[in-house]
């Protein structure tokens, strides 16, 4: 049986793939939705208010979106903390939750804001952009244009 598993992996190093090794993201983890009905305390809610952009007299509000985002938070690995990264909120909250029977506390959260990177800029940072009219300004244009450019007339003069 490990012949078999070997060989699948060398013939697929010599196709040029790599054989995908298992990563710790890989192992399943449920969220806080799927382990239990999910109670937010007043005192977590309070703390939430600023950072989630609600009034003080809104904490019922404040409570329920808490509750709704806390649905896909994950486990990390000292036992009592979640974590969930939004980027529509733009929030990064950890919470404290104690279990008690099927339902799951919530007692303390702390939320910062969580601003990362454009999906699509961050695989382009640091290569020429595709639109000459993009390019910095030391970036010096040749003096011969394009053999496409002659051929559609863009270039000195019409061919």
């Amino acid at each position: 049986m490990n012949a078999t598993r070997n060989l699948a992996g060398l013939t697929a190093r010599r196709r040029g793939r790599t054989a995908k090794m298992p990563s710790v993201a890989d192992a399943p983890r449920p969220t806080l939705g799927e382990t239990g009905q999910i109670f937010v305390t007043y005192a977590a809610a309070r703390s939430f208010i600023e950072p989630g952009g609600y009034k003080e007299h809104e904490i019922e509000a404040a409570r329920r979106a808490l509750t709704d985002l806390l649905i896909d938070a994950r486990q990390q690995p000292n036992r009592g903390t979640w974590r969930t990264r939004k980027r529509s909120t733009k929030l990064d909250i950890s919470a404290v939750v104690e279990p008690e029977g099927r339902l799951l506390v919530v007692t303390f959260i702390d939320a910062q804001p969580y601003d990362p990177p454009s999906r699509t800029s961050a695989g382009r940072q640091g290569r020429r952009s595709r639109f000459p009219g993009n390019e910095p300004r030391y970036a010096k244009r040749t003096g011969s244009p394009r053999s496409s450019d002659l051929r559609t007339g863009r270039g000195r003069g019409n061919f």
